[in-house]
């Protein structure tokens, strides 16, 4: 080949990468533009998108949920929700988190009575990671040799856990127990079922089961679902059990501990209530309030209504600075008096 061919094709190529380049230039300026638009949609749409939130991928992966959304956007915890927290009383009746999961919750298309328990729960343990760290410190006794010892839990340490089977179009799982002599269509609970079941006073093991299941053989009357489970031998009735577990999405809150004194390893499970990771003590209010008067005293401008509606690793941030800046102010006076003490005793 020529030179002035060479030439010719080597232009070819640059004038065709130009073109290329002023193509993808395009797309990515139309991309952009979309984003914007549809980040402003959302915000006219949704107030609570104008605040700092986070997406949570959900164990259901939205198998049970009308939208099919696999994830849901969180908000952060701020003071409004740490005030709720630190009340026994409506944590214990799970008003606390009814209401503090309905703020934080930034979707439109699904309320917090709409999801499910296990969602719910992975829900706390994200909002538990966002605002106070990866990390809990819980006291922990050994089966082996029954000494108790501080054990530092990191929540990245439970998994997320979906359903086994496949779900079908009413959002139920079919399953079959017993070498097929028993079918069962299985349902995960709300939230909202999960709230009704902690305030009630005489509650069965056998009617917390019955709740998931919404056939059994054919039958979907729910009392006679209840009496025919009554009436299952020990081996179904835990066979039943797993399916239900196997079946429910969530997290799972199994922890394996290496005790430092006999070396031994000890499983230590939270029950599947994650939602006590949110709980918080009484005491633990004065701290806020103490780190909004920080805020309030030290920071230009910040008034109350700034700091309680900060989230929490924002006024965590802002606490931090004041202190370093505080301390680099002590230290400046420190050497300050120190100089002037100096140039005092050479006079």
């Amino acid at each position: 080949m020529s030179e002035e061919n060479k030439d010719i094709d080597l232009k070819k190529n640059i004038s065709e990468l130009k073109e290329e380049f002023e193509v993808f230039k395009s797309d990515h300026r139309h991309l952009i533009e979309n984003i914007e638009q549809f980040t402003e949609k959302l915000k006219k749409e949704n107030k609570k998108l104008e605040k700092p939130f986070e997406m949570l991928n959900l164990p259901s992966k939205g198998f049970f949920y009308e939208n099919k959304n696999s994830y849901i956007l969180i908000g952060y915890l701020t003071y409004i929700e740490e005030n709720l927290l630190t009340s026994e009383m409506l944590v214990e009746s799970g008003i606390a988190y009814e209401v503090a999961f309905e703020n934080l919750i930034c979707n439109n298309d699904i309320t917090i009575d709409e999801l499910l328990t296990g969602d719910v729960q992975a829900m706390a343990l994200a909002l538990r990671s966002f605002s106070y760290g990866n990390n809990i410190e819980l006291d922990l006794k050994c089966e082996h040799c029954e000494k108790v010892e501080k054990a530092t839990i990191p929540l990245t340490s439970f998994q997320m856990r979906s359903v086994k089977n496949s779900v079908d179009e009413n959002g139920e799982v079919p399953v079959d127990i017993a070498k097929g002599k028993i079918s069962l269509k299985i349902k995960p609970i709300t939230f909202k079922d999960e709230i009704s079941l902690l305030n009630k006073k005489d509650k069965k093991p056998l009617e917390e089961l019955a709740i998931y299941i919404k056939e059994f053989n054919g039958e979907r009357n729910p009392n006679k679902i209840l009496n025919t489970i009554r009436m299952l031998r020990l081996l179904e009735s835990r066979e039943l059990r797993d399916a239900i577990k196997e079946n429910t999405p969530g997290v799972d809150t199994k922890y394996y501990y290496e005790c430092d004194h006999c070396d031994k390893t000890t499983l230590y499970d939270f029950g599947g209530n994650t939602f006590d990771l949110l709980k918080l003590p009484a005491s633990y209010r004065n701290n806020v309030l103490e780190e909004m008067f920080l805020l309030t005293y030290y920071g230009k401008s910040i008034t109350i209504e700034d700091a309680k509606q900060m989230p929490v690793t924002e006024r965590r941030w802002f606490i931090n600075r004041i202190s370093e800046e505080l301390d680099k102010q002590r230290d400046y006076e420190k050497k300050e008096m120190a100089k002037a003490k100096s140039s005092s005793k050479k006079r």
